[in-house]
């Protein structure tokens, strides 16, 4: 209830319908706080208030709500219950797709690291290829031509009878063999230029620790959430077994009931029996 600010008379009016809202409308006083602390201007009625906090609150709530005040004052209504239970049923299933979902990113967010990876180790692997320069494979080409177009003359030496050493003429001899043609391909004037290294960047170091972070901080979460799931099905499953005993009373009442009203029955039978087949009672006067 708000009481800075105000006057004698302010709080002595709050004062009054905050009874006049908790002993003849029997409002509880949970929901009357929660009216109290909604910001609402003061010239509107507290009845708007209320109203307004209600029409605010989920649906969810009221069941609940609902199922407790059933609960305490013995009146137990299975419909409420069972609302209750399709709700936490729904919120645990809404649960469990979030955690889907948080794991199918962290599984891409890994395979694009991977990837990434795997190219840069590529990238540093792949030796440069060594290319010969134009000038040395027409340095090649004109020493073949030159060995196999050119003759090479040999002298043949004799020795005569007295050791002096004759020469014979020299014998030509010539290459009878045909000419071979170069017939690979002429390579281009330019060069091709060797792909750039892709360089890493401090920018791409600093994604990857904001992503381990936000990492750390799924699992994190992922651990929370699945101690809520933890403890959300122990009360389903608290709440499914004080279903299952509140069926199996009223199963051992409907029995029990039964079982009276033939023990009753079989007991009024004897009895109209009896009466049927006990002997009439005659009186005698004896007159002296």
């Amino acid at each position: 209830m708000r009481a800075y600010g105000l006057s004698e008379e302010r709080l002595r009016l709050q004062l009054t319908q905050w009874l006049e809202l908790s002993l003849q409308e029997k409002v509880p006083p949970s929901l009357l706080l929660l009216s109290r602390t909604l910001y609402l201007p003061e010239t509107v009625r507290a009845s708007d208030t209320l109203a307004a906090t209600i029409s605010s609150l989920p649906e969810e709530v009221a069941t609940r709500t609902k199922a407790a005040i059933g609960k305490r004052e013995g009146k137990i209504d299975n419909l409420t219950r069972l609302e209750v239970i399709q709700a936490e049923e729904r919120k645990i299933a809404e649960d469990k797709e979030e955690l889907k979902i948080l794991e199918e990113e962290k599984k891409q967010k890994l395979a694009i690291k991977k990837a990434a990876e795997e190219a840069l180790k590529a990238t540093e692997e792949t030796p440069p290829e060594v290319i010969p320069s134009e000038v040395e494979m027409a340095q090649l080409s004109l020493s073949t031509n030159k060995i196999l177009t050119e003759g090479v003359q040999v002298t043949k030496a004799t020795v005569s009878a007295s050791g002096e050493i004759q020469e014979a003429k020299a014998e030509e001899l010539i290459d009878k063999a045909p000419t071979l043609k170069d017939k690979a391909e002429v390579l281009s004037e330019e060069m091709p230029k060797p792909s750039p290294e892709p360089a890493v960047s401090t920018e791409q170091a600093m994604l990857t620790s904001e992503d381990l972070r936000d990492v750390e901080e799924a699992i994190e979460n992922l651990g929370v959430e699945k101690r809520k799931l933890i403890i959300e099905e122990q009360e389903m499953a608290e709440l499914k077994s004080e279903l299952a005993d509140y069926q199996e009373d009223i199963e051992d009442f409907r029995k029990f009931s039964c079982h009276l009203s033939l023990l009753l029955d079989s007991s009024l039978q004897s009895c109209f029996n009896s009466s049927l087949t006990r002997p009439l009672r005659t009186t005698t006067r004896c007159r002296w």
